[in-house]
C-alpha cells in the first residue's frame, strides 16, 4: 500500500467501509424484521469498517461525519471530495449485492416523515456526530472509536425505528420515493450535524472551571 497514493487509500477505504455498513447494515431486513437484530448488526458493521480502516481514513462511512470533521477544519475541500465519492459509490454497491442476491430492492419506498421526524433526524444525527467528534480527535480515545460509534449507531438505530426507518446516513434516501422526503431527511440530518460541531466547538475552546484554575496557578 505505501506506493499507493494517500487520496487513492482514502477513496478505497471509505468505498469499501461505506460498501460494508450499507451492505450489511440494510440486508439485515431482508432476513430479520428484529429490530434489536437490525440495530446490533448496523452497529457491527460499523464496528468491522472502523477496526480495519480507521487508521487510513479514520472511518467516515457517512458524509455525516465527513461534514463535521470539514467544518471543524480537520479536512480540506479537495480530500472532503474523495470522502465523498468513495461514499456515494461504495453505497450504491452495497445496494447492487442486494440485486445480486436477488433480493427485493429497498429503494423508492412510499416513506413520509413529518415536521417532528426532522427535528428527531437532526437530534440523532447531532448525538452520532458529536460522539465521533469526541472520540476520534483523540490517539488515547481511537482505540474505542469503533465500540463508541458501533454502539452509538445500534442504540439510536433501534430507538427511532419507527418513526425514521433507522436512516442515519444521507447516502440512505435513495430508498425514499418522494422527492420532499428525500430532502427532509438529508436536510435534517445535515442540521444535526452542523449543530454538533458548534457544540463540541463551543467544549473543546473554553476551558472548564477547573481548567481554569489550573492555568491560574
Amino acid at each position: 500500500m505505501k506506493d499507493i497514493p494517500m487520496n487513492i487509500r482514502y477513496y478505497m477505504a471509505e468505498f469499501y467501509g461505506t460498501f460494508v455498513l450499507t451492505f450489511i447494515g440494510v440486508g439485515i431486513y431482508f432476513v430479520s424484521g428484529n429490530h434489536l437484530v437490525i440495530a446490533l448488526s448496523v452497529g457491527f458493521a460499523y464496528m468491522i469498517g472502523a477496526y480495519t480502516l480507521d487508521h487510513i481514513s479514520h472511518a467516515h462511512f457517512n458524509p455525516l461525519f465527513t461534514l463535521a470533521a470539514w467544518v471543524d477544519g480537520r479536512m480540506r475541500l479537495k480530500t472532503v471530495g474523495i470522502y465523498l465519492f468513495g461514499q456515494v459509490t461504495g453505497a450504491l454497491f452495497g445496494y447492487l449485492g442486494h440485486f445480486l442476491l436477488n433480493a427485493q430492492p429497498f429503494f423508492a419506498r412510499d416513506l413520509a416523515f413529518s415536521a417532528r421526524d426532522a427535528g428527531l433526524f437532526a437530534f440523532v444525527s447531532f448525538i452520532l456526530v458529536y460522539i465521533y467528534l469526541a472520540v476520534s480527535e483523540q490517539k488515547e480515545k481511537r482505540a474505542l472509536l469503533g465500540l463508541s460509534v458501533g454502539a452509538t449507531y445500534a442504540a439510536l438505530t433501534v430507538l427511532t425505528m419507527l418513526p425514521t426507518y433507522g436512516l442515519l446516513s444521507p447516502l440512505r434516501i435513495i430508498e425514499i420515493q418522494n422527492v420532499g422526503m428525500m430532502l427532509l431527511s438529508a436536510g435534517s440530518l445535515s442540521l444535526g450535524s452542523l449543530l454538533a460541531v458548534a457544540f463540541y466547538r463551543q467544549l473543546k475552546f473554553h476551558p472548564t472551571p477547573y481548567q481554569q484554575k489550573n492555568a491560574d496557578q
